[in-house]
Parts: structure tokens; sequence; C-alpha cells
């Protein structure tokens, strides 16, 4: 399912990419295209006054400004780039004439960024699969913070557990309860890691936990004397000089 998701998600990449160097290379032509036919017009208006040949530059001049309107208003909408405030500034700008020209220049830049990066990142992806960068020696065990569940459909950790599936990684997660304590969380999750242990015939776990998983994950390893089957914990904002309740001095 995540292999197909993945091709699926690629081949929607690719056709974005596609469809912003169309846009790009449209508006380069518009950008060449005003000037040229502006400055014919005005040839044409002052040598020979309001003749057909003017009204007709003229005439092809509105219509290579409203392409170029069009296509300024798409890039818009499809370049990423542009984050919200932007996005809005040159939404308020584009009506004006003239300035509209610059933001013209500017969005295709931030576009023909966005096509280098993503052509980049698809090529830099197809190269990690293959070399299986992720593939651990121990399988990882996801552990979630306070007020949170590890629910199929809605993934606390976002597209992190599906890239690090693609590049060869084992990943499992904690399933310790949303408001449990940390000594009920401690519990769930050494019945988890015996249950991996016993899936995948290793050794040890890497744990990977976040916020209040990271207590959890403490005191599975030493309250519940778990280090032997644990080769490392990485904590994610988890307070380094927090004192679980267990803890006695």
């Amino acid at each position: 399912m995540t292999v197909k998701y993945d091709t699926v998600l690629t081949a929607a990449e690719k056709i974005h990419v596609r469809i912003l160097k169309i846009l790009t290379c449209l508006l380069t032509v518009t950008l060449w295209g005003m000037p040229l036919l502006g400055m014919v017009g005005m040839y044409q208006v002052i040598r020979h006054g309001i003749r057909p040949a003017g009204i007709a530059v003229g005439i092809g001049f509105f219509l290579v400004y409203l392409v170029f309107f069009l296509i300024l208003g798409w890039m818009c909408i499809l370049c990423r780039r542009l984050r919200i405030a932007k996005r809005f500034l040159v939404w308020m700008l584009i009506w004006v004439p003239v300035l509209n020209y610059g933001l013209a220049i500017y969005v295709r830049g931030l576009a023909r960024q966005e096509i280098d990066h993503t052509l980049y990142k698809i090529s830099l992806d197809d190269v990690r699969v293959e070399q299986k960068i992720c593939d651990t020696r121990y399988p990882l065990l996801l552990v979630h913070g306070v007020g949170f569940r590890d629910f199929h459909y809605f993934n606390y950790w976002g597209r992190i557990p599906r890239i690090l599936k693609r590049n060869g990684a084992r990943v499992y997660y904690g399933h310790q309860e949303a408001w449990g304590t940390v000594e009920d969380n401690g519990q769930i999750l050494k019945d988890k890691i015996f249950e991996i242990l016993k899936e995948t015939g290793a050794e040890k776990v890497n744990i990977i936990a976040h916020s209040k998983g990271g207590l959890d994950s403490r005191y599975l390893i030493s309250g519940l004397y778990m280090a032997p089957y644990v080769a490392s914990l990485t904590t994610i904002n988890t307070h380094p000089t927090a004192v679980p309740c267990w803890w006695t001095p």
C-alpha cells in the first residue's frame, strides 16, 4: 500500500512540475511579447497614425496581456513557494498594470526554484530507495506524546513513517494510551517491544519518542529494566530535566 501511494505521489509531483514548466515558459513568452507589441504599436501610431495595422497590434497586445494575466493567476495558485502572506500580496497587486509585470518576474523565479528543487528531490528519493539508507539494524519504535493515539488513517507522525519505510526502515508504533500514566504506558511499551522482537527476530529496538513519550520511554528503560532490549532512545521535545513521578531521590 505504501509503495503504491509513493508511486502515485511521485507521479503527481511530476505532473505538477510539468504544468509549472509549461506555465513558466508561456509566462516568459508573454513577458517578452508585451513590450515588443507595445513598442510596435506605439511606432505604428506615431509614424502612421491610427490605422488597421496599429489596431491589429493593439488587439494583439490586449490578447497577450489577457493570457499573461491568466497565466500569472494560475501560477500564484500552483506555486507552493508562495507562502500565504506573499500569495495574498500578489493577489492584491496583480490587478495593477506595470506593477504586475514585476510580480510576474518574481513569481517566475520562485516557480523555477520549485521546479529545480522538486526534480532534484525526486531523483534523490530514487537513489535513497535503492540504497535503503534507513534500513537500520534494529526496528524503529515510534512513541507519541500526550493526548494522541496511533490511528491508522490519521498518523500522529505525519509523513515521517512513510518516508522511513520507503527507504528501508521497519517502523512500529507504541500504541500507548493518550492520557495514560508513565507507569501504565511504560508497561504497554514493554509488551509492544517483546511483540516486535518476536515478530522480527531482532534483539533490540530503536525508540524515537516525542514529548511525554520520552518520559514513558525513560521509565520503560530504567524503571522496567528494559535497557538490554533498547539499542537507542531519541527524544524530541522531551524536557531533559523532567522528573517522572516514579523517580525517588
